[in-house]
């Protein structure tokens, strides 16, 4: 519990109305720690100062592009570090980015664009074969293809070169009065559900949930400007699209940023770069675990790691054989108003509710054969005791919740 209570104190401060956001939260990084590194990726190496410089490249590009502050820009691209840059920059204007994720194509990817009301979409070349297959009347009116170093263009009609946008655009910090009027609530992107009822949804994620998503894991982790984060997940999901960026830019330390998850690069990636936590999902584990055990599974610099989905059996298999020290197993959603953690490292835990009455959040007994909540004699909703089947539910508070749906 002191874990998290260090992670409450750090947030102490944040409100709502408050005009802060995480363009202020990089500009503080990047002044107060220019050279020291924020995303590793392969052999590139790119600091708090240089990402702020290419953040606002990316700004002052979609102000000559005729983007302005409250204007939604759709972003198509595999996880790489100009992922973090494109939404950096635009929250620099007030421009609100909607993740799209890599795998929507036809009718999925329309539907994503049409509800995030995107007026342009940046997109990385190498998925540019997605927008190809859409109708014209599908597609947003200005499309900017961002090419990866390396990597050729893909030459597709009626697309804007967003890189020689950027090499054209001043890399000095943007006025901040273009996002004077943004506060703590507003949103900074919207991230799309996964879909299991009906089309995915956008799901709006405000400056303060991203901001609050940092501080509150930096102090259940305990991680520090020492340590190294490791992202193997996509960027487009809140996983590792807020959890790892927005602690790394908390406590001012690196994340290491893959294209995707390696089952033989893992290890080998934790060595190289001195991972210390990293963020999973069950799934990973399992593939981890399938690797037949060698000498030196304890040699490594891996003492926690945070995610959802992790079987009781498989948890205490992966802690047995590689030694890390913390689990820490959460359950929330995208678009939900709550989120419950396990700090306590106890396996086969995802979170308890120590203090039910500080929490927006109850367990109340629920008849699985009636499929309905069970009632006291006045109509009332019964907590669940120990032992007893129950469903969490979570009010709606006006205080810092701050998700939602796009309607």
């Amino acid at each position: 519990m002191a874990r998290l209570m260090r992670g409450y104190s750090r947030i102490s401060g944040f409100r709502r109305d408050l005009p802060y956001t995480v363009a202020d939260r990089l500009e503080e990084r990047a002044a107060a720690l220019a050279e020291r590194p924020f995303i590793l990726f392969g052999d590139q190496c790119i600091s708090f100062g240089e990402m702020n410089r290419r953040a606002n490249r990316v700004a002052h590009a979609a102000l000559t592009a005729g983007l302005r502050p409250g204007d939604a820009v759709a972003l198509l691209m595999l996880n790489r570090p100009e992922y973090i840059m494109v939404w950096l920059g635009l929250a620099k204007v007030g421009i609100v980015t909607a993740l799209i994720n890599t795998s929507a194509t036809g009718n999925i990817l329309t539907h994503a664009l049409r509800q995030a009301r995107a007026r342009a979409l940046i997109v990385g070349s190498e998925l540019v074969s997605a927008i190809e297959r859409l109708p014209q009347s599908d597609r947003p009116a200005l499309i900017l293809e961002h090419t990866e170093a390396g990597s050729a263009s893909s030459d597709v009609a009626g697309l804007v070169d967003f890189n020689a946008a950027l090499l054209a655009a001043r890399d000095t910090n943007p006025e901040s009065r273009l996002r004077a009027a943004i506060t703590m609530a507003d949103p900074l992107y919207y991230i799309f559900t996964s879909g299991t009822t009906g089309l995915p949804k956008a799901a709006r994620m405000s400056h303060m949930r991203f901001l609050i998503a940092g501080e509150i894991m930096a102090g259940v982790m305990e991680f520090t400007a020492a340590d190294t984060f490791y992202c193997v997940l996509p960027l487009f999901h809140g996983a590792g699209g807020m959890v790892v960026p927005s602690l790394a830019l908390a406590v001012g330390c690196p994340f290491v940023l893959r294209r995707k998850f390696s089952r033989s690069g893992f290890w080998p990636d934790v060595r190289r770069y001195d991972i210390t936590g990293f963020n999973y999902i069950g799934e990973i584990i399992r593939f981890l675990l399938a690797v037949p055990p060698e000498v030196g599974d304890r040699d490594h610099s891996l003492r926690v790691m945070c995610g959802a989905g992790l079987k009781e059996e498989t948890w205490q298999a992966f802690v047995e054989r590689f030694g890390v020290r913390q689990v820490i197993e959460g359950m929330g959603a995208t678009e939900a108003n709550y989120g419950i953690t396990n700090v306590d490292n106890k396996i086969g835990s995802v979170g308890r509710l120590p203090y039910p009455d500080q929490t927006n959040m109850r367990v109340i007994r629920y008849d699985i054969e009636q499929e309905t909540h069970e009632r006291d004699r006045d109509g009332r909703l019964i907590e669940a005791g120990h032992g007893e089947i129950g469903e969490l539910i979570a009010e709606v508070t006006d205080g810092t919740a701050p998700g939602g749906l796009i309607p």
